[in-house]
C-alpha cells in the first residue's frame, strides 16, 4: 500500500487519538493518589500536552463533534480537580523559631516527600491503637514541613473500617486533620478498653498440645508484645488487678459483666477491691430477687389451689333437701318419700319434674331425656307405679338414659 495512502494516514491518526484518549485515562487514574505540589504540577503539564496534541490530530482529520466535546469535558474536570488539590495545598504552614529571645513566625510552604511509611493500616481494635498512634505521631505529625492539608490525607490512607467511617465526611482543608484526630483520640484513646482488649489477646491464646518452636515461639512475641503495650499505658495495667478482674470477667455472665462495664464507665484502671464490692452487691442484689421470686411462686401456687378448689366444688353443690354436697337426685332422704311428697316437694321449690333442676320444666335443656319406665316426659321417680319407683331406686339399670347428673 502506497505510503500516501489517505486511508492509511487516516487510519495512523485514529491511532495516535487512541493514545491520547489511553493516556487522559491514566491521569485521571492517578490524580486521587497525588499528594505533592510538584506532582500535581506535573500532571497538569501532561494534561496541557494532551490537549494540543488532541486538537493538533483533530485539525488533520475532523473527529465526530460528540468524541470532541466528551474530551474537552474530561480535560476541564481533571484540570479542576488538580488546581484544587493545589490550592488545598497552598494554605499557608506556620512554624515558630526562636531567635535571640524573640519568636519569630516563619512562612513555608513544603513538598517534603515522606519516606514510604511503614504503619499498618488501623481497623479498631484497641488493642493495635497504641502502636498506631505512637508509629502516626512519630511518622507524621511531628513532621512540622507537612501541611495539615498533608497529615489528613495520610491518616485517611491508613484507616479501615469503623475509623475510616469516622473520618470520612469531613472535608479537606486547613482543619481537618486537628478534627480528624481529635475523632480517634476520642474514641480509641482508652485506657480501660485497651487493657480489658490487651489481657484478652494473651487469654485468648491456643494452647499448645506439642512441643513445636514455631508455636511456642508466637506465643511468648505475642505474650511480649502485650506486656510492653500494658507498661506503655502505667503501672496500673500491668498490676495483678487488672489481669485478675479480666481472669474473672471472662466466667461471669454478659447482664453481670454489662452492669460492671456500666458502674466503670468514669473508671479508668478498676481496683480489685471495687470489683469485689460490685461482685458482693450483685449477690445480694439476686438474693433478693429470688426470695422476691419464692414469694410470687407461694402467692400465685395459693391462688391456683385455691381456684381449683372452688372450681372443683361447682361440680357438687348442696342438696336442697338435707343440704349435703350431693345433687337432688341422689339424696336418700329425697328419693325415700313417696310419690306424692316428692311432687309437692318439686312444686314447692320450683324444681323441674324431668331433671329436678332449678327452673321450668318448660326451660329443661334436658328435654329430650324421658321416664327410664314408661319413656313419659318426667322423671323416673315420679312414675305412677311406686313399686316401679322403689325398684328405680334401690336398683338402677346401668344402661338407662337417667337425668339425674
Amino acid at each position: 500500500m502506497d505510503k500516501d495512502d489517505p486511508k492509511e494516514h487516516i487510519t495512523r491518526l485514529k491511532i495516535a487519538r487512541g493514545r491520547v484518549k489511553a493516556s487522559l485515562t491514566r491521569l485521571e487514574n492517578t490524580a486521587e493518589d497525588l499528594m505533592l505540589k510538584n506532582e500535581i504540577l506535573i500532571s497538569l503539564q501532561k494534561l496541557e500536552e494532551l490537549i494540543k496534541e488532541y486538537e493538533k490530530l483533530d485539525a488533520e482529520v475532523s473527529f465526530e463533534d460528540s468524541e470532541i466535546v466528551e474530551f474537552e469535558d474530561r480535560y476541564f474536570s481533571l484540570k479542576l480537580k488538580l488546581q484544587n488539590k493545589i490550592e488545598a495545598l497552598n494554605v499557608p504552614h506556620f512554624t515558630t523559631v526562636k531567635r535571640q529571645n524573640s519568636l519569630v513566625v516563619v512562612q513555608s510552604i513544603s513538598n517534603f516527600r515522606l519516606p514510604k511509611l511503614n504503619i499498618p493500616v488501623f481497623s479498631g481494635k484497641f488493642e493495635d491503637w497504641m502502636n498506631f498512634k505512637d508509629l502516626f505521631v512519630s511518622t507524621v505529625q511531628s513532621q512540622t514541613s507537612l501541611s495539615n492539608s498533608q497529615k489528613f490525607q495520610y491518616l485517611k490512607a491508613l484507616l479501615s473500617d469503623e475509623p475510616a467511617s469516622l473520618i470520612k465526611h469531613i472535608p479537606l482543608s486547613n482543619d481537618s486533620y486537628e478534627e480528624a484526630w481529635g475523632k480517634l483520640m476520642d474514641r480509641y484513646d482508652k485506657k480501660k478498653q485497651i487493657v480489658h482488649a490487651l489481657i484478652k489477646t494473651v487469654l485468648d491464646q491456643k494452647s499448645i498440645s506439642q512441643a513445636n518452636t514455631t508455636n511456642l515461639r508466637n506465643l511468648v512475641c505475642a505474650v511480649d508484645e502485650v506486656l510492653r503495650g500494658l507498661k506503655a499505658l502505667g503501672k496500673e495495667a500491668i498490676s495483678r488487678d487488672a489481669w485478675l478482674i479480666q481472669l474473672l470477667l471472662q466466667k461471669l455472665d454478659p447482664e453481670t459483666r454489662r452492669l460492671w462495664s456500666v458502674k466503670t464507665t468514669e473508671i479508668e484502671f478498676p481496683t480489685w477491691k471495687e470489683f469485689l464490692e460490685f461482685l458482693n452487691t450483685r449477690c445480694s442484689s439476686l438474693e433478693l430477687m429470688i426470695y422476691d421470686e419464692s414469694d410470687v411462686k407461694l402467692s400465685t401456687k395459693s391462688n391456683f389451689v385455691a381456684c381449683k378448689n372452688t372450681q372443683g366444688n361447682k361440680n357438687e353443690t348442696n342438696c336442697i333437701k338435707c343440704s349435703g354436697m350431693h345433687k337432688l337426685f341422689k339424696c336418700i332422704k329425697f328419693k325415700n318419700m313417696d310419690l306424692n311428697a316428692l311432687k309437692n316437694f318439686i312444686k314447692r321449690n320450683y324444681l323441674c319434674f324431668l331433671c329436678l333442676n332449678s327452673h321450668k320444666y318448660k326451660d329443661c335443656p334436658n328435654n329430650h331425656l324421658k321416664c327410664s319406665i314408661c319413656q313419659g316426659k318426667h322423671n323416673s321417680l315420679l312414675h305412677e307405679d311406686i313399686k316401679s319407683k322403689n325398684a328405680c331406686v334401690s336398683d338402677p339399670k346401668p344402661n338407662s338414659r337417667q337425668i339425674y347428673r
